[in-house]
């Protein structure tokens, strides 16, 4: 492909995609932030247990999301007609399962030992909030309202910033710090509630109907469980390193994982549009043009790979120089998980392939099938050889998701 070619296509998509950009990078400074305060503040220990309890939250609630936010924003991008009363049915039942999810998160930090205070808990809390905010987000991505999304997300991460730099100056603890997370998820909240009302959506609770729940799970929970299975395979190594090897090692790794998954920040700026897009052409004709994928694949893979370099040649300086001294010893990680990530790029590109051209049924047993891989594979590996049994185990994840949703994109002939 021509220089002048491959330019074109990157100027377009960055057109099209620099607020969703923004607000990954804008996403991914506040919780660098809240990472690095913990890491240079507390003990190794410490931030172990802390890192533990974000895993088993996150991953908790995707049992809580039955493939909502995808839902909805696929379904915002090829307008179905029942949207909004869908949207009040999703509402009412996401904010109604705090309870048991608020049970289930103190039960088991209470249980578990991992970090069982009026922390976690609102660390927990917080998560629970921003899924509720993704519900909305989904409509505004589906709608493209990505520069209204961004300035919302803005006006809740500078009052996090904020408040954060605030109870470090007077001495707080971290306690206070989880609280102002939440607080920025409820500012967040409020404003998106607010502002999506431009849209004639007018979210409020509603009586449950449940043939219409009914009919809308049936669409979502397949895109839903894909979500629990890719978080299980995502989260289940740092709950096995804590089981077998201790807090210290997870710290250690989790360093390493965090800055591994950074690029993540630079690619959803294609990724988001590019589901609502692919929605709606194979909405309207049935089949996928091929083109429009292989020359995004172009240009993200010419933005990652200075990202890979520095990060290999410079994996001891980077560590250490972020997150201090101690850390510098998850630089040999960091440096062999770099070797995932083009499995990570391309199985990003076939899961939404799959889900615009509404195969979310083999999208999830893809997905199961690799969760389950993996979940074995750690078990395996991790008392034998600790940290690199996980490590081994992401490159293993990221190349088998792709071949296995490859292997059904060109069976079902989505391609064109």
């Amino acid at each position: 492909m021509h220089y002048q070619s491959i330019q074109k296509i990157f100027s377009q998509h960055v057109s099209k995609g620099i607020y969703i950009f923004f607000s990954n990078i804008l996403e991914k400074f506040t919780f660098f932030i809240l990472f690095v305060i913990l890491a240079r503040r507390f003990s190794g220990k410490t931030y172990g247990h802390v890192t533990a309890c974000f895993a088993f939250a996150n991953l908790l609630m995707t049992f809580f999301e039955f493939g909502f936010s995808t839902y909805f924003q696929r379904e915002t991008a090829s307008g179905n007609k029942e949207l909004k009363n869908e949207f009040n049915q999703a509402f009412t039942t996401r904010v109604l399962l705090f309870v048991p999810f608020y049970i289930m998160a103190m039960l088991y930090f209470k249980y578990s030992s991992i970090y069982y205070s009026r922390a976690s808990m609102l660390l927990s809390s917080a998560v629970f909030v921003y899924s509720i905010c993704g519900l909305f987000n989904a409509v505004l991505f589906g709608k493209e309202a990505y520069k209204q999304s961004f300035l919302l997300l803005l006006f809740s991460r500078l009052s996090m910033v904020v408040g954060i730099i605030s109870v470090i100056e007077i001495g707080k603890g971290f306690t206070t710090v989880a609280g102002i997370f939440v607080l920025s998820g409820l500012i967040h909240l409020i404003s998106l509630f607010w502002y999506v009302n431009k849209y004639d959506f007018r979210p409020h609770f509603t009586m449950l109907s449940w043939s219409m729940l009914r009919r809308m799970l049936a669409a979502s929970l397949p895109l839903g469980l894909s979500i629990v299975f890719v978080w299980t395979y995502d989260r289940v190594d740092i709950l096995l390193l804590r089981y077998f090897k201790g807090d210290i090692i997870i710290a250690l790794y989790a360093v390493a994982y965090s800055l591994y998954k950074a690029p993540q920040a630079f690619s959803n700026f294609i990724f988001t549009p590019l589901f609502s897009d692919l929605s709606k052409e194979f909405a309207g004709r049935g089949k996928i043009n091929k083109s429009h994928i292989y020359h995004k694949i172009w240009v993200l893979t010419a933005s990652l790979l200075p990202f890979i370099a520095v990060g290999f040649l410079m994996a001891e300086f980077i560590t250490s120089t972020i997150y201090g001294s101690f850390y510098a010893q998850a630089a040999p990680y960091f440096k062999v998980l770099l070797f995932a990530l083009p499995g990570l790029l391309l199985n990003n590109f076939t899961g939404i392939i799959l889900n615009s051209a509404r195969k979310e049924q083999i999208t999830t047993q893809c997905v199961f099938a690799v969760a389950l891989a993996n979940i074995i594979f750690n078990i395996i590996a991790i008392p034998k050889i600790g940290v690199w049994g996980a490590v081994y185990s992401t490159i293993f994840t990221e190349y088998l998701t792709f071949l296995l949703q490859l292997y059904f994109i060109k069976k079902y002939r989505i391609l064109d």
